[in-house]
């Protein structure tokens, strides 16, 4: 459902979900998934078998996948703590299109997440933020 934009209904569903202990790690796990498999930074080139025209309608492109997996994590109170999770267990060179969509990493993890480990990826950000400027 998050693939082809039917965000509405996956997000309606995973409300009745969403205070399970373990909810906040599926979403970073959906988000980290979705980086590993999908963007570009990550595995070269063109998805792996894609063929254009075929099937019933075309696959949304990459960034549209990321996108989608990040809005849908913002419907969640516990959307920077998931972004801060993923971001810690996610490739620095994939950073980029995390943050593209996420927002600022330094708001994000100055400002939104209480989350005591939030300092060290806030430090990442500071570091990876000065690196590409």
């Amino acid at each position: 459902m998050i693939c082809d934009s039917r965000l509405a209904t996956a997000t309606h569903l995973a409300q009745g979900y969403r205070d399970l202990p373990y909810f906040s790690h599926a979403l970073e796990l959906l988000m980290h998934e979705t980086i590993e498999r999908h963007m570009p930074s990550r595995r070269g080139s063109a998805a792996p078998g894609a063929a254009a025209g075929s099937g019933p309608a075309p696959a949304p492109d990459d960034h549209t996948v990321l996108a989608n997996v990040v809005q849908f994590a913002e419907q969640f109170p516990n959307y920077v703590d998931v972004i801060v999770q993923c971001a810690r267990k996610t490739e620095v060179d994939s950073w980029p299109d995390l943050f593209h969509y996420a927002g600022d990493p330094v708001e994000l993890f100055e400002v939104r997440s209480p989350w005591p480990g939030a300092r060290y990826a806030r430090s990442a950000a500071l570091t990876w933020c000065e690196g590409t400027h």
